[in-house]
This record gives structure tokens, sequence and C-alpha cells, in this order.
């Protein structure tokens, strides 16, 4: 009877030889010459903070209050990244430009 380390081996061998769809499709689209379309930017709790000029601890509370149905004024949902927070760049600059006051 094989021992867990040879079943690990074998398993981790046949799982090279099948691409899956994810790597096949990012791989055909490499080979074609067509570039993935580029990642947004994520922004940590310290980068919205500098962005909007208050403390991180502000946007670590309104990111509580919105969690808890608490009021709040920060509408962008994070990434979680594990257990970090991450905002895309575009959601940040999208919900700054909806607080904007109307000019006349």
């Amino acid at each position: 009877m094989p021992t867990h380390a040879t079943r690990s081996r074998s398993v981790v061998a046949e799982s090279r030889h099948e691409p899956g769809p994810l790597s096949s499709a990012l791989g055909s689209e490499v080979l074609s010459g067509r570039i993935p379309s580029a990642p947004t930017r994520l922004l940590t709790d310290k980068d919205v903070a500098d962005r909007l000029s208050v403390s991180p601890i502000t946007i670590r509370k309104q990111r509580f209050d919105r969690r808890h149905g608490n009021p709040h004024c920060l509408t962008v949902d994070p990434l979680m990244i594990g257990s970090a927070p991450r905002y895309p760049l575009d959601d940040i600059e999208k919900w700054l430009a909806s607080r904007r006051p109307q000019g006349k």
C-alpha cells in the first residue's frame, strides 16, 4: 500500500500535466500577443486616508460602522485580501467624484 507521501507525489505529478481553465486561458492570451487587462491599483487604509486628509483610524472606523449598520459616509466596499482590506483606486475616485458639490 502506498504511503501518504507517495500518493501526494503522484497527485502533484498528475496535476502538473493538466492545465486548468484559468491557466490555459491566460496562456493563450499571452501566446496570442494580447496582454491581459491590467488590474486596478489597490489602496490600503493609509493610502485612502492620505487621499482624504484623515487618519487611517477614521477609515477603519467607517468600515466598521458600515459593516455593522451604523451611520457612515465611506460607501466603498473593500476587497479583503486575507484579513487586509484593499480599496480599488477607481472605486475611491468615483466615490470622491460623487461627493463633490455640483457647481452652479
